[in-house]
């Protein structure tokens, strides 16, 4: 029995060096790749962090001003739509979009967009002064044949 187990110890045929190197290049490569994968397919899903809306009175006239806060994941597009709500009545204020990452799929850092909006005098003549909302809509696009849920946010004005 041990001479049929020290013919069998030894390979018969040994590996390159770069053979090695390159079968672990290849191990690690897949390992990162697949990681950024998973983390992008998360992102597919969530594209939209945290949309949030303030104003800069709580009485809103021509000429105040609306800030809209964005958080996406920055792997796709995602359209803002900023809106006065009265009862029925419904205007929107501006339509915005925040871009995505240059390298979607790779690139996991978020994406952050600050924008500020003067309501016009054209606006506030469909409503009537009294209690209103503003809200912001944050919708990205769709992916893997899903589109998700948008983030909305919304404030409550007086009408002036």
């Amino acid at each position: 029995m041990s001479a049929t187990a020290r013919l069998f110890d030894d390979r018969l045929t040994r590996d390159w060096i770069g053979f090695k190197l390159l079968r672990r290049f290849i191990a690690v490569a897949a390992i990162i790749h697949f990681s950024l994968a998973a983390a992008s397919g998360y992102r597919a899903v969530v594209q939209v962090y945290r949309a949030s809306v303030t104003t800069d009175t709580p009485a809103l006239r021509a000429g105040s001003r609306i800030s809209a806060d964005i958080v996406t994941a920055g792997r796709t597009y995602v359209d803002v739509k900023i809106e006065l709500l009265q009862g029925g009545t419904r205007a929107t204020i501006a339509t915005l979009q925040v871009p995505q990452n240059d390298s979607f799929f790779y690139d996991f850092r978020s994406k952050r967009a600050h924008f500020d909006v003067s309501v016009s005098r054209a606006v506030l003549d469909g409503f009537k002064a009294g209690p209103a909302f503003v809200r912001v809509v944050a919708e990205g696009r769709s992916q893997w044949l899903r589109t998700p849920p948008p983030k909305t946010d919304r404030v409550a004005v007086v009408l002036q």
